[in-house]
């Protein structure tokens, strides 16, 4: 993925800074910009492009991100910086994994037959035939003296997130092989909080990181989503966060590099306690607002936003609704507002805890509509109509719960006020019953015992 700073600077004042002129010339940042280059059929001894300094003008169409990293570099280590910029957006890791790793192995068969040259026809999709960018925008640089790798990608490989592990890991490895440094540096950026980026997308990085590899690190960007647009305007955070990642591992600078970072739990009655790591000097929010994003469950795995105390380096979660929780999730959705940082002003790392099935679709839909208007659960339905197009969406969906599975839950959290014709049912059944002139709610008043 790959943004301009041009494209950028009329869009986003948290990353206005990286765009003004007098903090862009820095005659000692080198830039060198791989063009476009297909090759599916083999890969290529040379690509085009030119070493240029870094300025505004030659910044247009330069990684806003790749620039970020390197002006905090140089700004820290007073040392001439050079950066080679390989991307094209929208593509997933295997059009930047050589075909030697790829041909022979079952976790590659779907791409390698979805995304094969003869079956791809249109233009845009021709930059994901397997191996096409490497041959063509990787293998002419191979050998190249480089200090190590950034790479900001994953969003096209989210709908085979449960995969993605292992072909990153594959793809560093394969790198590193090919440039001879068994220890390369790679850091990475975790994908953004985003409604069409499910929560594996984001294990799946998160487990790379844990997963053994040496010299890799993620930086991670929660607090600079934007939950309709997939490319953050926000390129500081990402750039900067990246740089801290090299400047402590591979220059030794003694900064913290990462967010808090779940350690361990511990279960106490209707409470549980988390320990971090990377919480040197406490964890906190934002002018010490209560905590978001936490949710806990007990063993039937229906997870309830959780109410959360922190202690130190410590956090302790508890909900009136689960009264033996057994696993915490924070962070672990499509789009969500989280807000634990460390001391540094790093963002917490989105994880789980459970190793629970998936949910069915209709629970997914519901208790992600519970996530995105948590406020619902106070109103007074009484006084005026709340739920509109996007909340009865939702409540479609948890009546579909309710009728499949028999599950309450969502009945003790919503107001039963408004009687109908069918008897005494929620008032967002109501709402759906009078303006979508529908009698799903029906069924649900004529259950025994509703």
């Amino acid at each position: 993925m790959r943004l301009p700073p041009r494209s950028t600077q009329s869009r986003s004042s948290a990353a206005s800074d990286v765009y003004k002129r007098q903090d862009a010339d820095f005659p000692e940042i080198r830039l060198f910009h791989v063009e476009h280059q297909l090759a599916p059929d083999g890969e290529k001894e040379d690509c085009v492009g030119k070493w240029v300094v870094c300025n505004p003008e030659n910044l247009k169409d330069f990684s806003a991100v790749g620039f970020v990293f390197g002006r905090k570099l140089y700004k820290e280590l007073s040392t001439p910086v050079g950066l080679i910029q390989s991307t094209w957006g929208g593509t997933h890791a295997e059009s930047w994994t050589s075909m030697k790793v790829m041909e022979n192995n079952p976790l590659y068969a779907d791409v390698l037959k979805q995304y094969s040259k003869e079956k791809v026809s249109r233009e845009k999709d021709k930059c994901k035939v397997p191996a096409t960018l490497w041959n063509g925008m990787i293998a002419p640089i191979v050998g190249y003296t480089v200090k190590g790798n950034i790479w900001y990608q994953g969003e096209s490989n989210s709908v085979r997130y449960e995969k993605y592990q292992e072909v990153f890991t594959n793809l560093i490895n394969s790198w590193r092989k090919e440039w001879n440094q068994p220890d390369m540096p790679f850091y990475f950026v975790q994908i953004a909080p985003h409604y069409k980026q499910p929560a594996g997308i984001r294990e799946a990085q998160l487990k790379t990181w844990l997963g053994g590899l040496e010299n890799i690190g993620m930086a991670v960007v929660t607090d600079a989503a934007d939950s309709t647009d997939i490319h953050p305007r926000n390129k500081v955070a990402p750039g900067e966060r990246l740089a801290a990642w090299a400047l402590a591992k591979q220059y030794g600078k003694k900064i913290v590099y990462s967010g808090p970072l779940y350690k361990s739990m511990k279960v106490n009655g209707r409470e549980i306690t988390l320990d971090f790591d990377f919480a040197e000097g406490g964890l906190r929010t934002p002018g010490n607002e209560p905590v978001k994003g936490f949710f806990i469950a007990g063993s039937d795995a229906r997870f309830y936003p959780a109410d959360a105390v922190i202690n130190g380096s410590s956090i302790t979660l508890s909900s009136t609704y689960v009264s033996a929780p057994v696993a915490v999730r924070y962070g672990y959705g499509t789009f969500f507002r989280v807000n634990l940082f460390n001391k540094a002003g790093l963002p917490a790392v989105p994880f789980r805890t459970d190793t629970f099935a998936p949910d069915t679709y209709y629970r997914l839909f519901a208790d992600s509509e519970i996530r995105r208007f948590p406020e619902a659960w106070q109103l007074d339905h009484g006084k005026r109509l709340y739920f509109g197009y996007a909340q009865g969406v939702g409540c479609c969906a948890m009546l579909q719960v309710w009728k499949k599975t028999g599950d309450r839950r969502y009945l003790s959290l919503i107001h039963i006020s408004e009687p109908t014709r069918l008897g005494m049912i929620s008032y967002a059944d109501f709402c759906l019953t009078k303006k979508h002139n529908v009698l799903e709610a029906g069924c649900l008043a004529r259950w025994p015992g509703f």
